[in-house]
């Protein structure tokens, strides 16, 4: 196991073979500090392709590296939240929690990362009775006082900060089924009901407010016990339409849609450029008639009604006349 200052680290850049990103881990859109690669320069200079099986994203020198252990403290600390939002079930104030094992150095990464892009940051004092068993068998309790921090994502510009180290998909879970082994995936639709947590209905909240341990307001709190080394991570979220543009501004789904549209129909307009031959007729933007005289690599010659010169067209443009 490898030890490292982490005073030190300014950051970690997590690099995959694309082939793991598009895979094994579909769900890291958004992580600011995940890359891939594809080629590599052999020791002759040549670009080559980056064989999968050979390529490595953590140190092959150590068994457990400093940052295998932090990326994957981040997958289970993802994988947790997932697994809380992905419930068909509303939530219920304080009962959406689930704690986990997290080290220090962990936390540490984690909590700096995510205090940079200002959320609530709070420490409570809580008083527990601890029992122990002694070697003789004998019992006896004793009264310790541990100190819990809290980390609390309840603003637009925490939760943009989050998204950057779990991914944009951060706060949004979905009631879908998922699908049994071997059947397609399962699709989210226009009517589908999502768990969204939206953290702009805080606005009326005052500072005070945000610091306390328990709230109404939606958000997600990470709780961290360093002597236990236990962190607690809390829920509170809403359902919303899946269709709404609150989600899909979130998921930028509308640029997606805008960008697949245009792609379509820069398809549709593509298959008609073969129809562009001579004694083919289309209609101008100024409603006259074009009839194609002949065309030159990119460009179409055309004779207009009652006019005697020729006219030249470019080539997508003239299919896109004639499909219209």
């Amino acid at each position: 196991m490898s030890t490292i200052n982490h005073s030190l680290v300014k950051d970690i850049a997590f690099v995959f073979h694309f082939n793991v990103l598009e895979y094994d881990l579909p769900n890291c859109a958004g992580m600011s500090r995940v890359f891939y690669t594809r080629f590599h320069y052999d020791r002759s200079n040549r670009l080559q392709e980056v064989d999968c099986r050979h390529h490595s994203p953590f140190s092959t020198v150590v068994l457990d590296s400093y940052p295998s252990r932090i990326w994957f403290s981040i997958m289970e600390v993802k994988e947790k939240i997932e697994k809380l939002l992905n419930d068909p079930k509303q939530y219920q104030m304080c009962k959406k929690m689930v704690p986990l094992n997290l080290s220090l150095e962990s936390w540490s990464y984690l909590s700096t990362n995510l205090v940079n892009s200002g959320p609530v940051v709070a420490r409570y004092v809580r008083s527990n009775t601890k029992k122990y068993m002694h070697c003789d068998l004998g019992l006896s309790s004793h009264r310790i006082k541990d100190i819990l921090t809290l980390v609390r994502i309840d603003c637009l510009i925490g939760l943009e900060g989050a998204r950057k180290i779990f991914g944009s998909t951060f706060g949004i879970g979905v009631r879908n089924r998922a699908p049994n082994k071997g059947k397609s995936r399962v699709t989210l639709h226009h009517s589908d009901i999502v768990n969204f947590v939206d953290v702009q209905s805080n606005v009326h909240y005052k500072e005070y407010e945000r610091r306390k341990e328990y709230v109404a307001g939606q958000g997600i709190d990470f709780i961290y016990n360093p002597a236990s080394r236990v962190l607690k991570i809390q829920l509170r979220y809403c359902k919303v339409d899946a269709h709404k543009p609150i989600v899909t501004d979130t998921l930028k789904l509308r640029e997606m849609l805008r960008n697949g549209s245009a792609v379509q129909q820069d398809l549709e307009v593509n298959s008609w450029v073969s129809h562009i031959t001579p004694g083919t007729y289309f209609a101008t933007p100024e409603g006259q008639l074009a009839s194609v005289i002949h065309v030159e690599g990119n460009n179409v010659y055309v004779m207009l009604d009652y006019d005697a010169n020729e006219a030249v067209f470019d080539l997508i443009e003239a299919a896109r006349l004639l499909k219209n």
